[in-house]
């Protein structure tokens, strides 16, 4: 049940956004003004800023059985993570997200890899000073059996490096 309200729940909010990019932000909060009195922005930062719909965004999109659920999840959180009104607002619990993805029951490769995409797309946000992060990030591009898990942190800690090189 909890899955089928998260899959109605991102086909929704997918629909809405690729709306916007059909019309101008302004016709879309123009319309939504005049329909529920709020502006979009105001309207998703109230929704996003319930956490734990939030969390099961990033639950659904890294522990789903479904892969089309967790395409449908991880894209919408690159579309989010890419929209400045909404991003500082997200609560970004790297280490938690990865160490769930790695510890819980389901050990399976996908879990892993799609831990360690969720945190990608997050790049800018991490707490890159978090030693336990790093380390949960090296021991996977080190150790993990699978390859598609070990070159994706490995991605991600080259990402990572990139952000912090001074220029």
């Amino acid at each position: 049940m909890e899955a089928s309200l998260t899959v109605a729940t991102i086909s929704w909010l997918r629909s809405k956004t690729f709306k916007i990019g059909r019309s101008t932000n302004q016709e879309w909060n123009d319309h939504l003004t005049r329909s529920h009195g709020y502006f979009l922005p105001n309207l998703w930062k109230l929704w996003l800023s319930s956490e734990s719909m939030f969390e099961k965004i990033v639950k659904v999109s890294i522990h789903d059985e479904d892969r089309s659920i967790q395409v449908a999840g991880q894209e919408l959180l690159k579309q989010l993570a890419n929209d400045d009104r909404f991003v500082w607002d997200l609560k970004i619990d790297a280490l938690k997200w990865i160490e769930t993805a790695t510890v819980l029951p389901s050990y399976r490769w996908r879990v892993r890899h799609n831990g360690v995409l969720v945190l990608e797309t997050f790049v800018k946000r991490l707490e890159t000073e978090n030693k336990e992060l790093l380390k949960k990030l090296v021991e996977l591009a080190l150790k993990d059996d699978d390859n598609d898990v070990r070159t994706a942190a490995l991605n991600l800690i080259s990402s990572i490096c990139k952000d912090l090189r001074p220029e």
